[in-house]
C-alpha cells in the first residue's frame, strides 16, 4: 500500500513539478516508505538469526533459515553476452603473462615475530566484523557482510576457531580460495573484454 500510494505521489510530482504541496507530501511518504523497508529487513533479519541461532544443533534447519539469504542472482547483462566464451577464456589466459618467468628474489628469513604469529582473540574478530562495509557483493558461499555482522556469538567462535586453525597449520580450506569475477562496463561504449574493469568476490 505504502509502494503504491509513494508511486502515486511520484506520477504526480512529475506531472506538476512546481507544486510544493505535492513535493512535500511525496518526500513525506518516501521517507515513511524507507521507514517501513529498514523495519521489515531488520525484523526479517532478526527473526532469521534467531532461528539459525535456535537451529545451532539441527543441521538441517540451520541450512534452511540461512538458505532465505541465497535467493539474490547476479544481474543480467545485455553486452556481455555478446562477447563469447572463448574471447573471455582467451583473455583471462592472457593476464599477467608478460612477467609470469621473471625470477622472483628470495625471501631473507628473519626472526619471527610473535606479535604477529600470535592467535586472533574474539575481541579482534567482533571489531574487524563491525567495520565491513555493507551491500558488498557476495562470494561463492552468498554470505553477504550484513549477515556475518548479526551472526550469533556461536557462530563467530566457529569462525574464529577456523581462522585460528589456518594460522595454526598454514594451510587455508579450498573452497576459500575460489572467486566470483565479474566482467563490469563502466562506459558501455565498446564491447570487447579489454573494456570491462573486473570485479572478484572471494
Amino acid at each position: 500500500m505504502a509502494k503504491k500510494n509513494l508511486n502515486k505521489l511520484s506520477n504526480l510530482k512529475n506531472k506538476f513539478p512546481h507544486n510544493s504541496e505535492i513535493r512535500n507530501d511525496h518526500n513525506e511518504a518516501l521517507k515513511g516508505f524507507r521507514r517501513t523497508c529498514k523495519s521489515k529487513k531488520s525484523s526479517f533479519l532478526k527473526e532469521t538469526f534467531d532461528g539459525m541461532n535456535t537451529a545451532l544443533n539441527d543441521t538441517e534447519n540451520f541450512w534452511k533459515e540461512f538458505r532465505k539469504f541465497s535467493d539474490k542472482r547476479l544481474p543480467k547483462s545485455t553486452i556481455t553476452d555478446k562477447i563469447s566464451a572463448n574471447d573471455w577464456k582467451s583473455y583471462f589466459e592472457s593476464l599477467h603473462t608478460e612477467n609470469r618467468d621473471q625470477n622472483i628474489p628470495h625471501l631473507v628469513e628473519k626472526a619471527p615475530n610473535e606479535e604477529l604469529n600470535r592467535l586472533f582473540n574474539f575481541e579482534e574478530l567482533k571489531r574487524v566484523i563491525k567495520k565491513m562495509k555493507n551491500k558488498k557483493a557476495e562470494g561463492v558461499d552468498k554470505i553477504a557482510n550484513e549477515m556475518i555482522k548479526h551472526f550469533p556469538d556461536k557462530i563467530l567462535c566457529l569462525i574464529l576457531d577456523i581462522f585460528n586453525a589456518f594460522l595454526k597449520t598454514g594451510k587455508v580450506i579450498e573452497e576459500w580460495c575460489l572467486a566470483l569475477i565479474t566482467p563490469r562496463n563502466p562506459k558501455r561504449t565498446q564491447i570487447t573484454t579489454e573494456a570491462y574493469v573486473l570485479q572478484m568476490h572471494s
